[in-house]
């Protein structure tokens, strides 16, 4: 996990078009905002298939997978500039037509786990970087796109870029999290994501609606140590249930087809979906 905070940086470090990337991002711990947004995403597109992946909310819009391919595109630039500036590079760096390079991308053919796959890859590289940066390093400038840019300020917008591309797919795509919901001693869960090995290949998906119900049954006891048998085709390694916003706590799961499987107990939501990347990091199939 990324520890990097940073002070915000001040309105001389970036154009005004980037401001409000930069307004878009809470408080100083880019760290956890770098760490958390790929997982973030996933478990905001994990009800999504091909088809719904490629869905636009109007006319001239990029799809679902394309916001995908620019969030990965704009990842690569931004981190880019950010090295040169950073070593102290003061070359004028070129901008970049995202309308151009979505369509040369064809995103749209490529599977959803590809586009997640790549993003999550980039974000990794990004906070091996920003972790590496010696602190001078921070308050370095150069320019990019006819403007001054600081190396803090690439920080602030790698981070608010995503989230305001997250934002435009919850209120105009639709892809809030759903109350798709089994009540279970009183909670409600939202979705329930498993990583699955299948023929040594990984794959996250949204488990079905007769797994969690399996799995938590109305007339489970839902509480820490409770324990869970599950019986899945696959062998699965982790399973995470979200509750709506706002609601219960999540409860992280680990275990294999047919085993007993222990509710490792309740925690605030950052600190579960932390524990649940730790976790799958940890393994391999």
């Amino acid at each position: 996990m990324s520890m990097l905070s940073l002070p915000r940086p001040g309105a001389d470090e970036s154009s005004p078009y980037y401001r409000g990337y930069i307004s878009e991002v809470r408080g100083e711990q880019i760290g956890s905002h770098l760490v958390d947004q790929p997982g973030e995403l996933e478990l905001m597109l994990a009800p999504l298939d091909e088809m719904a992946a490629r869905a636009r909310y109007g006319e001239g819009k990029w799809s679902v997978k394309e916001v995908l391919g620019h969030l990965a595109d704009a990842e690569r630039i931004f981190a880019y500039r950010m090295l040169r500036i950073a070593r102290g590079d003061a070359t004028p760096l070129p901008g970049f037509d995202e309308n151009a390079y979505v369509p040369a991308g064809e995103f749209d053919t490529r599977p959803l786990a590809s586009l997640l796959g790549e993003f999550r890859a980039l974000r990794l590289s990004t906070i091996a970087m920003m972790d590496g940066l010696p602190s001078a390093a921070w308050a370095r400038r150069g320019e990019a796109s006819g403007a001054p840019i600081s190396a803090r300020a690439l920080a602030y917008i790698i981070v608010g870029h995503v989230a305001h591309h997250a934002a435009v797919l919850r209120e105009r795509y639709g892809l809030s999290p759903a109350p798709g919901a089994v009540a279970s001693a009183g909670f409600r869960f939202a979705r329930m994501i498993l990583r699955i090995c299948d023929n040594g290949r990984e794959r996250v998906v949204p488990a079905s609606r007769e797994l969690v119900d399996q799995v938590f049954a109305p007339e489970a006891a839902i509480a820490d140590g409770t324990e869970i048998t599950l019986a899945e085709e696959d062998r699965w390694l982790a399973a995470l249930a979200v509750g709506p916003p706002g609601g219960p706590d999540e409860f992280l799961l680990s275990g294999a087809a047919g085993d007993t499987s222990t509710v490792s107990g309740q925690a605030g939501r950052g600190d579960t979906l932390r524990r649940f990347r730790d976790f799958l990091s940890e393994r391999e199939c």
